[in-house]
């Protein structure tokens, strides 16, 4: 939910009020710097379900650090929202998920008080390294050494 749309929020304020049974299940990413990049190539590409090409970007230090510190404050406030509204939420990540498939399955079926017979595939779309795609990839480590950021760099 960006925070600089009010109308949406107040939309769904008024929606989880009418429906206090709902139940959401919050997909999250743990490597954000991933998640950026995965979003831009297929940006770039125009194709979002599979991103896995020999596209290669550049990115500057600062719009990584623009886009995790907008993405980690989005979470923040979507979890906000949700405990606002009492929502009922669970949360998952997107590794989780791909590394662990029946874990989650488990605990989705547990918050949700089913069972399921399908879970959808979690191919991986993009195989390839970070520093295989990002131009850039050895000057950005060396100006986000010591931060923050250099969590998101694969290790």
């Amino acid at each position: 939910f960006p925070s600089h749309d009010n109308h949406a929020i107040q939309g769904i304020e008024y929606f989880y009020k009418k429906n206090n049974d709902l139940r959401v299940i919050v997909l999250t990413r743990k490597n954000l710097l991933k998640r950026y990049v995965s979003r831009k190539i297929a940006r770039l590409t125009k194709n979002y379900s599979n991103t896995n090409s020999s596209v290669m970007i550049h990115l500057t230090s600062d719009e990584i650090k623009t886009n995790i510190d907008k993405t980690k404050k989005e979470q923040k406030e979507t979890i906000d929202l949700l405990d606002t509204l009492g929502t009922q939420y669970t949360q998952i990540t997107y590794e989780d998920l791909h590394f662990s498939p029946q874990t989650v399955l488990s605990q989705i079926e547990a918050f949700l008080k089913t069972s399921l017979k399908y879970l959808p595939s979690t191919t991986k779309q993009e195989n390839r390294s970070l520093a295989d795609i990002i131009s850039n990839h050895d000057q950005l480590k060396k100006e986000l050494n010591e931060t923050d950021y250099m969590q998101y760099f694969d290790k």
